[in-house]
């Protein structure tokens, strides 16, 4: 595009919005704050054609459909590249996008659509979406040989209520 064309389209863009986005002098050209900040949108608006590009450059090659999964970490880690494994070797033309989140967020994604499925702990009620049992999590307590609990098969919290704990806050990746 000629240099001309482009100071056209950028008087024009300043006249339209109606605040100055450039500060024109014989040295050259520089963005105003406001320049700045169409600048910072600019790029995203690119950013945002470049990742909707690739998303749809997967169904010219084959793929046809699109399973969109958030999950926690603890079922990432534990549950699904088995299951996704499997779903994948049976549906190759179906693509998975798997990301992590907090069991809440989990939820709102589901009710806001912008998951498909989700997996996380059942605590969570929303009433947008419907839940349904997946897998079951077993934790154990780890102690010392020497520790009262350590002879025991088997141990339940509350067993465990009368010593120290060690916690994750509960931000924590492993907490959600």
């Amino acid at each position: 595009m000629a240099a001309a064309a482009v100071s056209k389209r950028m008087a024009d863009m300043e006249r339209a919005l109606g605040t100055q986005l450039l500060i024109r002098s014989s040295r050259g050209v520089n963005a105003t704050p406001a320049g700045d900040i169409l600048l910072r949108h600019a790029k995203q608006l690119v950013q945002g054609v470049e990742q909707m590009q690739s998303d749809l450059s997967e169904f010219s090659s084959g793929v046809r459909g699109l399973v969109r999964v958030l999950a926690n970490i603890s079922s990432i880690v534990e549950f699904l590249p088995e299951e996704i494994a499997s779903f994948l070797q049976t549906n190759e033309n179906i693509h998975v996008v798997l990301e992590e989140r907090a069991s809440s967020e989990i939820v709102r994604g589901i009710a806001e659509g912008s998951a498909d499925i989700g997996i996380c702990r059942d605590f969570v009620a929303e009433r947008e979406v419907e839940m349904l049992p997946f897998r079951e999590d077993h934790f154990c307590v780890v102690v010392h040989r020497s520790h009262p609990l350590a002879s025991r098969s088997e141990v339940s919290f509350a067993d465990t209520l009368g010593y120290q704990h060690i916690a994750s806050p509960p931000t924590s990746r492993c907490m959600r």
